[in-house]
């Protein structure tokens, strides 16, 4: 299978767009994150409780987003992180920082897992699975603490929205 546009090509097309546009990179990061969330929300407008999958790269930043709009609609999130948020950088580390800034209701709740912790807890609650994980610099075999998490996204009976960098492209049903 030939891809449509080679992962240079793509920051190729995203930097022209930004030049021509005259914003930075982390609008383009701000709109995926802040489309993906009003899809989901116009699929599943029932759904109150947002899981969302991290990976390391930017398409972890765009997943943070969707966290931020989550929060601030009213809805309970909980992150599993691949990579600690402290380490990253970059945009990704803005989008961190801008969710940080969120101030969440008294009902709402707001979690952090990482895999491991992630792998020893029930996560059936989750209304919607966002994933994160992996955008248009994936290349090989997958590490195994991605194929575990996918994995264990896989056997949860939930709303699934995946492929932030490619328009968010809904797979799975709903619960």
């Amino acid at each position: 299978m030939q891809p449509l546009f080679s992962v240079d090509s793509i920051k190729q097309i995203e930097q022209a767009f930004v030049d021509e546009q005259g914003i930075e990179l982390y609008e383009l990061m701000q709109r995926a994150g802040a489309s993906a969330f009003e899809r989901a929300r116009r699929l599943w407008p029932q759904a109150q409780h947002w899981l969302i999958a991290t990976g390391a790269g930017n398409n972890a930043g765009d997943g943070l987003v969707v966290a931020k709009h989550a929060l601030q609609a009213g809805f309970n999130v909980t992150l599993v992180a691949l990579k600690a948020y402290s380490e990253f950088s970059g945009d990704p580390q803005k989008a961190w920082q801008d969710l940080l800034s969120i101030k969440k209701e008294s009902h709402q709740t707001f979690d952090i897992l990482g895999i491991e912790e992630a792998k020893t807890q029930e996560l059936s609650f989750a209304d919607v699975i966002v994933d994160a994980l992996l955008g248009t610099g994936v290349t090989g075999e997958l590490k195994d603490d991605y194929c575990q998490l996918i994995d264990l996204l896989n056997g949860i009976k939930a709303a699934k929205l995946a492929s932030l960098t490619a328009g968010a492209e809904v797979y799975w049903p709903q619960k």
